[in-house]
């Protein structure tokens, strides 16, 4: 038995990948609750920063990741954020190599 291409419904659309997400006007959101900075016992230095995302703890090794997760972050009262203004944010905020980390965010899925 053959389908005709008219009783058959079209196939859903894909979703985007990771490289359409940063072409365009995509919205970007950060995933995770921010847990915090991590030292490992008082008056040691920072180890690292962690953020949960359901049962699993991401560590983020520097504070120019944090930086760059955080520079998701926008007011519930704001417009969503975009991939260019995000992208303005970064480079105003002078964090160095922050698409190679933003990159990392999002493989790791944490934006």
């Amino acid at each position: 038995m053959t389908l005709s291409a008219l009783t058959m419904a079209p196939p859903p659309p894909a979703p985007p990948t990771k490289t359409a997400l940063h072409l365009g006007g995509d919205l970007i959101f950060p995933v995770g609750f921010d847990l915090g900075p991590f030292y490992p016992a008082p008056g040691e230095p920072l180890a690292y920063y962690e953020i949960c995302v359901g049962h699993t703890s991401y560590t983020l090794p520097s504070e120019a990741d944090y930086k760059v997760w955080t520079a998701a972050h926008e007011a519930p009262e704001q417009a969503p954020l975009t991939w260019p203004t995000y992208r303005d944010r970064l480079i105003e905020a002078g964090i160095a190599d922050a698409g190679a980390l933003a990159r990392r965010l999002v493989d790791n899925g944490l934006l």
